[in-house]
């Protein structure tokens, strides 16, 4: 039966890989009713892991709805990988005195899809919606910054109280509560993008759904979405640099299974993925040079519940995080080159010239025989000399393979190191452990953080008192002070000192216990050219070339 199964499984790959592969190779490439592209301007082909949950920029917080979001919309301004701000929407601003306000004059070559100009009416539109309590928005707290934000998110202040406001059709003005140092970050992500109020206020639901209402005013407009099959992506020739975008089409193409897309990229199927086994990961670096593993801004992380006895003692806290080996779960377990995390902020975050990481420090949480010895003191001193009568452990985590991998590796290592039998696996579908935790009914969970621009402060102002990120239970006025005066200060130096203050301060709780910090993988075909995987892990299309 198994080997049968096998067979049956290995076909259907082969049968998907050619029919792949006869698209992209054909003289003629069907896309939908009538329409087809020749191979001159033939699509890039890339695969992504699932199908988008929605293509509503103000709802999207997935990475496959971002992805074909960033490609279709553009907001004010761009923040490239080197923190560099460029024009978007907008091609010039003014700053105020006190650094809360910002005026910006939009260019009167921006258009929407359908040939409409793009007004300042459009981004009040769309940030009041994200803003709107009743819209529910997965990122509505990235409007806090703006003046009246929180207080309107939270229902106490009328939407229209929002700081922004058209002044008129071309200029924006823009009200913060306070000085933001790494504002322009915020402005350029998707929340921060317009949306056409006379498109989506008819049908808020379903205008994703319609090509005819899915006007856009990037690059690219999504001019097809075939559920769990491709999401067409094709060249918007009213963007206002459309001349600078080369490429015609791109097509998203939804392939779940990681062997599968690694399989119609090695028959040439796909030009592109970042859908790789971490199996195949080894095989990969030594036979391929079209494969890479590039830093990300992502770590995984345990939280302890520091409510929930005995993790309200922070020496229990401090035993647990010492007595993990992390070299050895991303050694031998991950196997996707993730890295031991030593901190809150992840390496690859630059500034001053100097990575926040390598300034930080390690936190002493490296593995070796003296960390070990250190929690197995810590554990004595609490009550619970080579873990006897230690209560048992319920480790809370999403229900992925990897995850009981890793799971699989702390109970060990807290049964060895520190003589703790009792502990279990509790694997949840990742919406209910997410849920669970977040209302404090664990003890022990599994999370990860994808950071969303490329900042300290994306993995900072998370554990800020009241942030729905922070499930510890533990809160410290002296840490939100800290982030509050990092925000305000326009001095670099300044504001990386208040920076790291505010990290050793949370580091030295030990209510967080990163794990390691994860790479992504990019497998790109040789004859792209200008691909570009940012290190938020989000797949930009508009300077791609094809050279064959």
């Amino acid at each position: 039966m198994y080997k049968r199964k096998s067979f049956l499984w290995l076909v259907c790959i082969l049968v998907f890989v050619f029919m792949i592969g006869c698209s992209n190779t054909a003289t003629d490439q069907v896309l939908d009713e009538g329409e087809t592209a020749s191979l001159e301007s033939r699509a890039f082909v890339y695969a992504v892991p699932g199908n988008p949950e929605t293509l509503d920029l103000t709802l999207a917080s997935e990475n496959v709805s971002i992805i074909a979001i960033i490609n279709s919309f553009e907001g004010l301004v761009k923040v490239d990988d080197d923190g560099n701000v460029l024009p978007g929407v907008a091609e010039s601003w003014e700053i105020s005195e006190d650094l809360t306000e910002y005026t910006f004059h939009l260019r009167e070559d921006a258009k929407w899809s359908d040939g409409e100009s793009v007004k300042a009416a459009d981004f009040v539109y769309s940030w009041q919606r994200a803003a709107n309590p009743e819209t529910a928005a997965e990122f509505a707290y990235f409007l806090f910054y703006l003046k009246n934000g929180e207080a309107i998110v939270d229902g106490e202040v009328a939407v229209e109280e929002l700081g922004v406001e058209a002044i008129d059709e071309r200029t924006l003005k823009v009200t913060l509560e306070a000085p933001v140092s790494y504002i322009f970050n915020i402005f350029a992500f998707p929340t921060y993008f317009p949306l056409r109020e006379d498109i989506v206020s008819v049908d808020p639901e379903k205008w994703t759904l319609n090509p005819e209402t899915r006007i856009s005013n990037g690059p690219f407009v999504i001019s097809d979405w075939k559920q769990n099959e491709v999401v067409i992506l094709k060249k918007n020739e009213a963007y206002w640099n459309q001349s600078n975008v080369s490429i015609d089409e791109v097509h998203l193409q939804i392939i779940s299974d990681s062997s599968t897309a690694l399989a119609a990229y090695e028959a040439g199927g796909i030009d592109g993925t970042y859908v790789v086994p971490a199996t195949e990961i080894p095989r990969l670096m030594v036979d391929n040079d079209e494969f890479a593993l590039d830093p990300a801004l992502i770590m995984s992380y345990l939280e302890f519940n520091s409510m929930a006895a005995p993790f309200d003692d922070i020496r229990v806290r401090r035993a647990l995080t010492l007595a993990i080996d992390r070299s050895d779960i991303t050694d031998k377990i991950t196997l996707g080159g993730e890295k031991p995390a030593v901190g809150l902020v992840p390496f690859g975050i630059e500034l001053g010239g100097r990575d926040f990481r390598e300034d930080g420090g390690t936190y002493g949480i490296v593995a070796d025989d003296s960390r070990v010895a250190e929690a197995q003191e810590l554990l004595a001193e609490a009550g619970y000399p080579d873990g006897v009568g230690f209560p048992k452990i319920t480790l809370h985590l999403p229900s992925e393979s990897r995850n009981q991998r890793v799971g699989e590796a702390l109970m060990e290592m807290w049964k060895t190191n520190l003589g703790i039998e009792e502990i279990e696996l509790l694997p949840q579908e990742s919406k209910v452990h997410y849920t669970d935790m977040g209302e404090g009914d664990f003890q022990v969970g599994m999370a990860g953080w994808l950071g969303d621009y490329q900042h300290p402060m994306s993995f900072l102002t998370m554990w800020e008192s009241g942030s729905g990120s922070n499930s510890t239970q533990y809160n410290n006025e002296e840490f939100d002070m800290l982030i509050r005066d990092a925000k305000k200060s326009q001095d670099v130096e300044a504001s990386l000192e208040l920076m790291h203050q505010a990290e050793d301060l949370w580091m030295a709780q030990h209510v967080v216990c990163p794990l390691f910090y994860e790479s992504q993988t990019v497998l790109v075909k040789e004859y792209v050219k200008g691909f570009n995987m940012s290190a938020t892990s989000l797949a930009f299309f508009d300077k791609i070339t094809i050279e064959e």
